[in-house]
C-alpha cells in the first residue's frame, strides 16, 4: 500500500464553510490555515488510494495590496506550498478527495471510505470500501491544501491591540505541518487614532488602517515583485 504522509491541513475542511471571517472573498485562507495539526491523528496511516493532484505552487493569502480584515487569533497572512485537489462535499459525511477510477471515485482523507458515482448523476451509489450500496449527494470543488512532506507554511497572526500597542505572532511550519518549527512574538507602536500605521516584518510591508480588540483592517505588500516564488522564505 502507498503512504501519503502529512495531509495535515485537510481535516478541518470536513466542517469548514466555503467562506470564513475574512471580511471579503478571502475564505479560502481559513480553509487551509485553521486546520493545521488537526489531521495529525491520521497523517501516518496507510492509504490504499492516492489522491489526484491537479497542480502545485506557492500561494499567498490574502493577495497583496488588497484591503483585508482579521479577527484576534486568526491569520493576517499565510504563505504556503500547496497542491490542488478535487474535493467532494458529501452530505453528512464531510469531504472526500478524488482518486483514479473509471467512474467518479472519492476517498475520505484517511482512506477509510471510498465512494463511487457509478451512473454519474451527482450521487454516490456505491461504497467501494464496504462493497455496499450508498445514496449520498455531493458537490465538487477544487481546493488548495498544504503540500505534504517537503512543504512549508508561514503565518502571521493577529493577537489584538492594547492601547497603542499592536501584537502579532509569526509561525513557521517546515516539512511538519502539525507543529511550528519556529515562532516569534512581535509588537509595534500604533499611530495616533485616525492615522494609518506603516510597519515592516522581514520583506513584508503592512499598512494598518484600524486595529482594536475586535479586529484589524490592513493592506500587505512585499519587497520585490518575484517574492515569494523566487525566495520561498520571508
Amino acid at each position: 500500500m502507498r503512504q501519503q504522509a502529512r495531509w495535515i491541513t485537510v481535516l478541518l475542511l470536513l466542517a469548514a464553510p466555503s467562506r470564513v471571517a475574512w471580511g471579503g472573498d478571502l475564505g479560502n485562507l481559513g480553509l487551509a490555515a485553521a486546520a493545521v495539526g488537526l489531521f495529525a491523528a491520521v497523517a501516518s496511516q496507510d492509504r490504499p488510494e492516492t489522491f489526484i493532484v491537479y497542480g502545485k505552487g506557492v500561494s499567498t493569502e490574502p493577495a497583496f495590496a488588497t484591503e483585508s480584515f482579521a479577527t484576534p487569533g486568526s491569520a493576517m497572512l499565510a504563505i504556503f506550498k500547496y497542491q490542488e485537489v478535487l474535493a467532494a462535499r458529501l452530505k453528512n459525511h464531510g469531504l472526500a478527495f478524488k482518486v483514479a477510477g473509471e467512474k467518479p471515485t472519492f476517498c475520505s482523507p484517511n482512506g477509510s471510505n471510498c465512494w463511487v458515482d457509478r451512473d454519474e448523476d451527482g450521487k454516490f451509489d456505491f461504497n467501494k470500501t464496504t462493497s455496499r450500496g450508498a445514496n449520498i449527494t455531493y458537490t465538487t470543488e477544487k481546493l488548495k491544501v498544504d503540500l505534504p512532506a517537503d512543504g512549508y507554511r508561514y503565518e502571521l497572526l493577529y493577537q489584538g491591540a492594547a492601547g497603542r500597542i499592536l501584537r502579532l505572532l509569526y509561525r513557521e511550519y517546515v516539512n511538519d505541518m502539525a507543529r511550528p518549527s519556529f515562532t516569534q512574538e512581535l509588537s509595534y507602536d500604533l499611530a495616533e487614532p485616525g492615522l494609518s500605521t506603516l510597519l515592516a516584518f522581514r520583506d513584508l510591508r503592512f499598512e494598518i488602517l484600524q486595529a482594536d480588540n475586535q479586529g484589524i483592517r490592513y493592506k500587505v505588500s512585499a519587497e520585490g515583485d518575484a517574492w515569494p516564488e523566487s525566495s520561498g522564505m520571508p
